[in-house]
């Protein structure tokens, strides 16, 4: 059995862009994020012990979710200059240093990590994906366990199916029923009109998914509850399609080939000092030389 760690690479570089304080290149150029992410892959690394780590990063072009609703993620501040800067380097970095990254145009980091979290479970393996996105506790399951690091106020947490159970009274699969009803406004994501995260999760653990819930309209106590129920059909459809993270994205092998993953023995090469020196990242060097983990 191997222990596979999924990251979600985006939220990973946005959580140190907005986390760690400003670094500039003597050129200019902003690396915090990227010194934070480096950061991060280095504690899981060395706390955690894994066998493989799989960085997944959405792409810059739209996905199905946008295709199939023109208002998906439409209400989106742009992201800072400075950010996406980050963005377009990270991944090669990270490919310099032998530390695998994927992403597939028209899917985005949360269907890659789903595909790969679905079939490596399914063989046995442990995988822990690595992200604050509650969105992806639909993929926990015996196999599959989201950690969430560290917040303020908030310490860092496993979420295994019984952590949902016990926080939600539903299963990591309804969970996605239940994002369907309270939808996600930080997306765009209706769902039903009037309808939070505590009404949702008492429709679910009452009746069941969704088509159960409509089965039982009748029996639903309140009912103003029903009444928003049976008005928002449309957009409760619509958001369980774009709540649902796919688990069956197609990759070639050699987009995902057997090896993905490996911890690899030299991150410290030619072309990845060539690298870190050109973003002026002497600690990240130090510690790859070292083998001690800088914190950020």
């Amino acid at each position: 059995m191997e222990k596979i760690f999924l990251l979600d690479g985006n939220y990973i570089l946005r959580r140190s862009f907005y986390g760690v304080p400003e670094l500039r290149t003597s050129r200019g150029f902003p690396t915090n994020a990227i010194k934070g992410t480096l950061n991060t892959i280095f504690y899981i690394k060395e706390t955690y012990h894994p066998d493989k780590i799989i960085a997944a990063y959405d792409t810059r072009k739209p996905t199905f979710r946008h295709l199939m609703y023109n208002g998906y993620k439409a209400t989106r501040d742009p992201a800072p200059e400075d950010f996406l800067l980050q963005y377009s380097v990270i991944q090669m970095l990270l490919n310099s240093m032998n530390i695998f990254t994927i992403n597939k145009a028209g899917f985005e980091a949360d269907d890659i990590i789903g595909t790969i979290a679905s079939e490596e479970s399914a063989k046995g393996n442990q995988i822990i994906i690595y992200s604050a996105d509650h969105d992806m506790l639909q993929l926990v399951n015996n196999n599959v366990s989201l950690l969430v690091p560290e917040m303020p106020n908030h310490p860092e947490t496993i979420w295994t199916p019984q952590t949902v159970k016990d926080m939600y009274d539903v299963t990591p699969e309804q969970f996605i029923d239940v994002k369907a009803l309270m939808g996600d406004k930080s997306d765009n994501i209706p769902g039903a009109s009037g309808i939070g995260p505590k009404t949702a999760c008492k429709l679910v653990s009452e009746y069941g998914g969704l088509l159960d819930i409509y089965k039982n309209l009748n029996n639903v106590k309140s009912k103003s509850t029903a009444a928003k129920l049976y008005d928002s059909w449309d957009n409760i459809m619509l958001s369980y399609s774009l709540v649902k993270i796919k688990k069956d994205v197609v990759f070639s092998d050699i987009e995902l080939p057997e090896s993905a993953g490996e911890i690899p023995k030299n991150m410290l090469n030619d072309t990845s000092r060539y690298m870190l020196e050109l973003y002026e990242l002497k600690s990240i060097i130090s510690v790859l030389k070292n083998g001690s983990i800088v914190r950020v």
